[in-house]
């Protein structure tokens, strides 16, 4: 049985995305490895970011491991995930460990679960105990299942432990929010039309402008249609001012409804590509655009440009201004997702008034003893206690 110090499951590089800065401190002293688990959908969307993801850890000094042998380590951690049940078996008949620690994301709470309950899980670690705790107390379903003492606040890595080979140049980021922001196609042309109107007031200013599309799916960015989008690129009239893309806003606004549906992917379309002039696209800069937004906020000067996203809270964490394009008042997708809760927790929405007016209260959302929390740390010391017991 060959033994490891830490053990990981990477169940989609989503969700392990805050072990890499660990990964690159913890691997100079302790022997890591990791196993991957995917499903079908999340191999035909994210392929290749995952494979790239699973390059860093190898990169950074983790080993790509089986469940082909069994494994001993003094610490599992487990990425909150909705695992298969034959999945759960590999890891419980491949590896055996002293502790296990499970990965929270920043607003999952304790969703998800349930096909955990067969592993005993030692602590639950949770980027925002605030937060969490504002999770489980809306979702029946997240019911406390863990004592308070179980429950260990870590906050987020990347500021302190930037990885450097990430590093950007650029003012201001855009990054696309959640589908679950929109509800139709009038709602993403409401949405870029304004993304249009802050990105070109910035660039007439001289800031530069990174634009990543959201990680859910590597093929294309959701947020237009890309056959439309496709056959817009060869319209004679594909430059167009900036006098009549605020007249054609105003016409369609009136029109919500799905019978304008096309129109208002058309927009979408053209807002889009006129926005694409102004910005600088991610895989431009790196080679590793597709990975998780916060793994690039410490190298971004002044801002991130979002809508309805957790983004909000990692840009917050940073203490780097968000703008939030989507107004308070739009419907939401869904009423029952954590999504609507935790827009309304994070309270950072668009300011029809003053679209530009950020205000720095909102750092105050997140206290100051969840960024003094250090997920780095509590790993050397978890570790470090097994080396001295041994």
């Amino acid at each position: 049985m060959q033994h490891f110090d830490l053990l990981f499951i990477v169940s989609g590089f989503q969700r392990s995305s805050i072990l890499l800065p660990a990964i690159s401190l913890l691997s100079q002293k302790y022997s890591i490895g990791y196993f991957v688990i995917t499903s079908d959908k999340t191999t035909t969307r994210t392929s290749l970011s995952l494979s790239k993801f699973c390059d860093i850890c190898d990169m950074l000094g983790a080993e790509q491991l089986y469940f082909d042998s069994n494994y001993h380590c003094n610490l599992l951690l487990l990425p909150q995930s909705d695992y298969d049940p034959g999945d759960v078996r590999c890891i419980q008949s491949s590896i055996t460990s002293r502790f296990t620690y499970l990965l929270s994301g920043v607003a999952m709470g304790n969703s998800f679960l349930q096909n955990l309950r067969s592993i005993k899980v030692d602590r639950i670690l949770v980027p925002d105990k605030n937060l969490y705790n504002y999770r489980v107390h809306n979702f029946p379903s997240d019911s406390p299942l863990f004592s308070d003492d179980k429950i260990i606040e870590i906050g987020m890595p990347h500021t302190k432990y930037s990885l450097s080979f990430l590093q950007l140049n650029v003012d201001y980021i855009i990054a696309t929010p959640t589908p679950f922001s929109f509800t139709s196609a009038f709602d993403r042309y409401a949405y870029l039309s304004r993304l249009y109107s802050h990105a070109n007031s910035l660039f007439s200013q001289g800031y530069s402008i990174a634009y990543k599309p959201h990680n859910a799916d590597e093929r294309f960015d959701y947020i237009v249609n890309r056959h439309i989008t496709k056959l817009v690129r060869f319209f004679p009239f594909r430059t167009i001012s900036t006098l009549l893309l605020s007249k054609l806003y105003r016409l369609f606004s009136r029109f919500s409804n799905s019978s304008f549906s096309f129109f208002h992917e058309l927009l979408c379309s053209l807002f889009y590509l006129e926005t694409m002039k102004l910005v600088t696209p991610l895989d431009k800069l790196t080679q590793y655009s597709t990975l998780n937004l916060e793994l690039f906020l410490p190298f971004v000067r002044r801002g991130l440009i979002t809508g309805r996203s957790n983004s909000i809270w990692q840009a917050l964490y940073a203490k780097l201004p968000v703008w939030n394009l989507i107004p308070e008042n739009s419907p939401y997708f869904s009423t029952t997702k954590m999504h609507m809760y935790t827009m309304k927790y994070l309270s950072v929405h668009y300011n029809d008034s003053d679209p530009d007016y950020f205000d720095s209260k909102s750092f105050s959302i997140i206290e100051e003893s969840t960024r003094r929390a250090d997920f780095v740390q509590l790993l050397t010391s978890t570790l470090s206690s097994f080396s001295t017991n041994d």
